[in-house]
């Protein structure tokens, strides 16, 4: 497996710092401490996937509504969750009282994580936060195949992740497109952010509701319905939009 190469973007009360190369095999503890206490400080680090970039930070309120305003996100569109493993989704985040939702989730899971994959489904009776959208009803969740940002989400907890844009443009998927809105318009909206050497699939995450009757692909991405349907055996319904 190639060691893929990370360059960590951050500002002072003077503006932007150089970036620090590292690589995920000897990267400095400082710098995963830096990254912790940006985000236990409430703040929103720019992050990168294997699909896309993505707005990230922890799950907490003032975070959230951050994230709707960089992004100018509509409230009622709840935002995903990005975690480091399934365990952590069965234990904090998933309903196990819908156990037709949970098999589903399982064998997807097992099938397509990490990797690009967002799955619906209903939420833990114990997660009450407002994600968008309300505080009961179905969340996204996903673990992505990037190894960095599931360091990350291992340190610091599940996060709420959005592709990094703003709402119904095209999203970032390249580190000099990062470096330049880390320059221009998201100066002084985020705390900074990370990029890579490596390539970025370039399209956001099939998203896949099994939270209900139907199983209903929200959105096509790399991971197609037929590849879905082989998996859970059961009819797919695409939405259009």
């Amino acid at each position: 497996m190639v060691d893929e190469s990370y360059q960590w973007h951050r500002f002072n009360n003077f503006g932007k710092l150089p970036p620090v190369d590292f690589q995920l095999s000897n990267v400095a503890p400082i710098i995963l401490e830096e990254i912790a206490s940006t985000f236990a400080r409430g703040q929103v680090l720019v992050l990168p996937t294997e699909t896309v970039y993505g707005f990230c930070g922890l799950l907490d309120e003032p975070v959230i509504r951050s994230i709707f305003k960089i992004k100018k996100r509509p409230p009622d569109i709840s935002l995903p969750i990005v975690c480091d493993g399934l365990e952590t989704v069965i234990n904090q985040l998933a309903s196990r009282d819908d156990s037709r939702g949970f098999e589903r989730l399982m064998k997807l899971a097992t099938a397509f994580w990490p990797g690009a994959l967002t799955i619906v489904v209903n939420r833990s009776g114990e997660f009450n936060l407002d994600i968008g959208g309300g505080t009961t009803g179905a969340i996204g969740v996903r673990v992505s195949a990037n190894p960095l940002t599931r360091l990350v989400a291992k340190l610091v907890g599940p996060m709420v992740a959005t592709s990094a844009n703003l709402h119904g443009t095209k999203p970032m998927t390249k580190a000099s497109e990062v470096d330049r809105a880390l320059n221009g318009w998201l100066n002084g909206q985020v705390a900074g952010g990370i990029t890579t050497g490596a390539s970025l699939i370039g399209e956001a995450s099939t998203v896949v509701d099994v939270s209900s009757l139907k199983i209903t692909i929200l959105r096509t991405g790399p991971i197609a319905g037929d590849e879905i349907n082989r998996v859970l055996g059961e009819p797919i319904v695409v939405k259009t939009r």
